[in-house]
């Protein structure tokens, strides 16, 4: 409550007013901005920033500003043909729901963007009581996302085509696009449906009742997303063990914690199988790491030029027993001059993943420059004008295939460490795909 209070008095403050946010880079270059509200807030921040500058909409901006609300309202898996068309479709309901969201069924249901949504149907509102709405003048930013980031890079980089066909890196012509999570769910209840039938397996109970209950997509999509983020086994098995406890399960024989632990080995197990060849290069980073001095940061470039730094230093442990002031223990930790090498190893894939998104960020940011637009970005997540959208589709598209036709960046990462060995295997997906894909970013 005291937040939203802060919001609320800061968008009042704010209103009709040029703001400009200070934007800090961490050590892999990916951006961050500073101040409240922005771009990067929760779902009431994103809804109140818009661009200074205001355009018209224009015909294809009418268009784009339909698919970023259908986009907000979590329809977004199909064409962006029909997204448009499903708006067109329940005009209505979104139209009157958006004057009171806090009071709409269809508004309270959108999860994560409810905000975001109304503000968006205002606007194009806005747009159609104008009289003209190609005409219309706005600066709200339409957003277009990646498919499964981390994924995607790998899969780029290592030039994967199975990696990218389940990444949208490819058009398969389908009228939704691949679905990674889907994917995974469905190796996992192929491997359940195995288990159950399997006498002999220590699970088998747990795997004939995770038959009956079914693995939902939504149960994989965590698991899935976290994977390159350096997601362990123990922390999918907690995962699961809290969807069952949230969704009110319940047995007397076996416990969520071994039903958690059965399924969520299966998803690791799954994710690993459904993109082998990204699973396969994260335990090369890792092995990486285990053969750098353990008393040196890990420094590498990226495609940028700038300098990554990963240093994390382990630390020594002091415990000291006192009964004085209402204290009775203090513990002093001391950073030593080696490093925390399991603590790097399991930071490694994300760290080097974060690198390469922010380095694409910042390739797409330069071309939006360099054409007089203008885009928000957040992380893999770029906005711009909705007039704007096709021009930054392209830069998109364009700079991705750009990164990942020069100097492989696993080589830059070994120049960097001072490491001579063989890289990972490389496929035949040829990036040129990426150029006609729909689905890439949407």
């Amino acid at each position: 409550m005291f937040e939203s209070a802060n919001l609320v008095r800061s968008a009042r403050e704010l209103r009709d007013r040029d703001v400009w946010y200070p934007v800090f880079m961490d050590f892999r270059q990916r951006l961050y901005y500073g101040g409240d509200p922005n771009p990067q807030g929760a779902d009431a921040a994103r809804s109140l920033v818009f661009f200074q500058e205001k355009k018209p909409l224009g015909r294809r901006g009418v268009y784009w500003l339909k698919v970023h609300i259908a986009n907000s309202c979590g329809y977004d898996k199909t064409r962006f043909d029909d997204r448009a068309a499903w708006v067109d479709k329940n005009w209505e309901a979104l139209s009157e729901g958006a004057q009171a969201p806090q009071d709409s069924d269809l508004y309270r249901g959108l999860g994560d963007n409810p905000l975001v949504a109304a503000a968006a149907v205002r606007e194009l509102q806005r747009a159609y009581d104008s009289g003209n709405p190609e005409t219309y003048c706005t600066g709200i930013p339409v957003h277009m996302d990646a498919t499964c980031s981390g994924l995607q890079h790998f899969s780029a980089m290592l030039r994967d085509p199975v990696g990218a066909k389940y990444t949208n890196l490819v058009d398969s012509g389908t009228p939704e696009k691949a679905d990674i999570y889907g994917r995974v769910a469905d190796l996992a209840m192929q491997q359940i449906e195995r288990d159950a039938n399997d006498d002999q397996h220590q699970y088998q109970a747990c795997a004939r009742l995770w038959k009956g209950l079914g693995v939902p997509r939504g149960l994989a999509k965590e698991p899935v997303m976290t994977f390159v983020y350096g997601a362990t086994l123990r922390g999918v098995c907690d995962h699961v063990r809290d969807y069952l406890d949230e969704s009110g399960w319940e047995n007397t024989a076996i416990s969520s914690s071994s039903m958690g632990q059965y399924l969520g080995r299966v998803l690791f197990d799954s994710t690993e199988a459904a993109v082998p060849a990204a699973a396969a290069c994260m335990r090369w980073l890792r092995a990486r790491c285990r053969q750098h001095p353990n008393n040196e940061p890990m420094l590498w470039k990226n495609p940028m030029g700038f300098l990554v730094s990963l240093d994390i230093r382990s630390m020594d442990e002091t415990r000291v027993r006192l009964r004085s002031c209402g204290l009775s223990l203090v513990v002093v930790r001391e950073f030593t001059d080696k490093n925390a090498g399991q603590r790097i190893g399991n930071s490694i894939s994300p760290n080097f993943i974060h690198s390469l998104d922010a380095t694409h960020l910042c390739m797409v940011a330069e071309k939006m420059r360099d054409a007089g637009l203008c885009m928000v970005g957040i992380h893999d997540s770029f906005g711009t004008h909705p007039s704007d959208v096709d021009t930054m589709h392209k830069f998109i598209r364009e700079a991705f295939v750009e990164l990942y036709s020069g100097q492989n960046p696993l080589e830059m990462f070994l120049e960097g460490i001072h490491q001579d060995v063989e890289l990972p295997n490389m496929g035949n997906f040829e990036l040129s795909h990426v150029m006609e894909s729909e689905f890439f970013f949407c």
